[in-house]
Parts: structure tokens; sequence; C-alpha cells
């Protein structure tokens, strides 16, 4: 039997797709947010990697992770709150460089998952950093639809099902949302920064303090002492931001959104992004959750589309091109938990997407 070494997170070969920070001091590297991706090189072998969690055991909030290996899907780790290691068996990459990922499966408010290092069994930490895939060139800003929100699951409508079902850890799946998998089809990765419940003036519950622009600069979206994430370490070709379904719900209860807030907040936003991210073409959506027909006569489907419209044509004005608007159609069931999209819903969005993008003169 071959020596046991540990390996700390610092001295491996790896990247991260997402934000993270570290604690060079406590010996780990954390994140939050939904796709967040580590990706380590090494010569082929099998290795114990140190992970902590905070997430709990119950299957509502579990941490849960998908592995892949040589870009193949490989194994699927469910995280048990604190620390722990959990084996990666390698045994048919007998000779040659491995890449391995692990790619976080929910969101934010499930907790946050820390990467101390490895305990390497057998092979060679050692290898070359450009066996490392190349950084994202997509960035998806949005809610739980973009976080895969119980897209695990595919209920029925009423009377046959019911899909309102609460939330299940267990049943979200960021890997299989439209935008990992539009990434996949355009040979790319997607970084992500969404959460359920937020909108871009006003949230699900109608607080508009914590609303997604509010919150955007942090690495940990659900922690208020949150490291602030540096903008320089990131560069996208494109940006979508689909955002508006929380802005509409309360429509339902009778409390009207505040349409010129929702546009000017909705700028706002774009701006800043076009400053942070100044080569980039941004893409303004919303989601296919919202319909013409419920709320009953409220029309949110247009509303928030011809919103939309207004906020590209701002900066149309201005001369900046780079601001564009797409439109998902309103989903069919089945559906996800709550009625949030299901897998096969979410194919499809990718589709129409993917179709958009490659369609565009600067998608390259």
């Amino acid at each position: 039997m071959g020596s046991i070494t540990y390996i700390p997170y610092h001295q491996l070969t790896y990247q991260v797709k997402g934000r993270y920070y570290t604690e060079p001091s406590k010996g780990y590297l954390g994140y939050s947010m939904s796709a967040t991706t580590v990706e380590l090189s090494l010569q082929s072998g099998d290795f114990d990697v140190l992970l902590e969690s905070t997430g709990t055991e119950d299957s509502t909030t579990w941490n849960w992770l998908l592995v892949e290996v040589n870009q193949v899907l490989w194994d699927t780790l469910r995280l048990r709150p604190g620390k722990h290691a959990y084996p990666i068996h390698l045994k048919n990459y007998s000779n040659g460089n491995v890449t391995v990922r692990w790619f976080k499966c929910t969101e934010s408010f499930v907790g946050e998952i820390r990467f101390y290092g490895i305990t390497l069994r057998s092979g060679s930490a050692q290898s070359d950093k450009t066996a490392l895939s190349p950084s994202s060139k997509l960035l998806f800003i949005g809610n739980s639809i973009t976080c895969g929100y119980g897209n695990q699951v595919a209920i029925p409508s009423p009377p046959q099902g019911n899909p309102n079902t609460g939330f299940h850890a267990a049943n979200e799946n960021a890997y299989d949302s439209y935008a990992q998998v539009c990434a996949r089809r355009l040979s790319t990765s997607a970084d992500a920064v969404c959460y359920s419940g937020l909108g871009m003036y006003r949230n699900f519950n109608g607080d508009t303090t914590n609303t997604l622009p509010k919150l955007f600069n942090r690495v940990l979206l659900e922690n208020p002492e949150s490291p602030i994430w540096d903008s320089t370490k990131s560069s996208y070709q494109v940006i979508v931001i689909n955002l508006g379904t929380n802005d509409y719900y309360l429509e339902s209860k009778d409390i009207p959104l505040p349409e010129e807030a929702f546009v000017q907040h909705y700028i706002l936003f774009v701006e800043k992004l076009l400053r942070w991210y100044p080569q980039a073409h941004i893409i303004c959506t919303n989601g296919t959750m919202l319909n013409d027909g419920w709320p009953m006569g409220k029309k949110c489907f247009t509303r928030v589309q011809a919103n939309i419209e207004r906020v590209c044509a701002y900066f149309h004005s201005k001369n900046i091109q780079q601001v564009h608007s797409f439109k998902f159609s309103p989903q069919q069931g089945p559906f996800g938990e709550d009625y949030h999209p299901s897998k096969r819903t979410h194919e499809q969005m990718a589709d129409s997407l993917v179709t958009f993008i490659k369609q565009q003169t600067w998608w390259k």
C-alpha cells in the first residue's frame, strides 16, 4: 500500500468557477452559491476530499454535489453537517492526468461549503494547470428558476397532482437548470448569482431592502457579513438577467407593482453590470412561471416583457447596443416543486436561449 498524504487546498492545482473566498488561517476555501464548481487537476488515483457543510441532515436543507471526472458525471455526494472526508474513487483511470470537478447543486440559503484539501491515497497531486478548463463565458443572475428549484420532480396540475410541495433541497439541482444546460450546449460554463424569492425591485414577500441587485456584491448571498466579491476576478462575454417573477407575485394579493420603480431599478442594475463588465452583452429576460391568465386580469407576463423592452430601449437611446431582450414562453405542466419549471421545461428554456445566442453576430 502506498503512502497516504494530506494536501491542503492551496497546494493543489485547482480553480473555482463562481464566487468564493479563502480563509488561509483556518485552512479552507468557502462558497455557497448555486453552480459553484471546484476543479482539480491531478494524476490518476483515489483520494478523499475534506469538506465542511453548514447545511443539515434534513432533505429540505441538505447540501449536495455532483462529481464529474474528465467531464463525465461520476457520482453524487450528499454532505453531512460539519467537516467530513468524502472518498473519490478513480480506479478506472489508472494512468495519466485526471480532471475532477464537484458542482454545488443547492442554493445559498441551504448552506455554505468549505473545501480544506484532499487526502491522496494513490497517484500524484502534481499536474499541469493548463489541464483545467477555461473560465466561464456566461453569468446568469436570477431567482429560484436559475437555482433549479424543484426541478428533479415532474408533478401534474390538479386534480391529477399537487405541485404545492414546499422546498426540498434534494429536489433542487442547478446542474439541470436552463442556465447550466445552456452553457454546456454552448461548450462553455456558466457562473450563477441567484437566490429563491428575490426580485429586481421587490422580493416575493414584498421586501425592497434585500433584493438581488442590493445583495449582488456578496460572495455569500445569504450572509450579511459576507466578503465582497472582487469583480476583476471574472470576465464574461454574456450576462443573462432573469428577474421579475417575484416582483410581480404580489399582484396575486392585489398589491400592484410600482412599474416605474421596477424599470428604474433595472436600468441602474444594468448600468452597474456594464461598469463591472464593459465588454459583456447583457440579455434581459424573465422566466417561464408568469402568464397572462394568473392572476386573473393582471396580464403579468405581458407587462413584465413590456417593461424589459423599456429597459433595453433606454440603453439603445444612449447608443448602447449590447443590451438585449429575450422572451421565454410561459410553461406548461408537469411542474417542479411549487409550480417551478421541471427538468423538461428547463431543457426547453435552454433550447430557445441557445438558439437566440447562436444567432447573434457577437457570440463567439
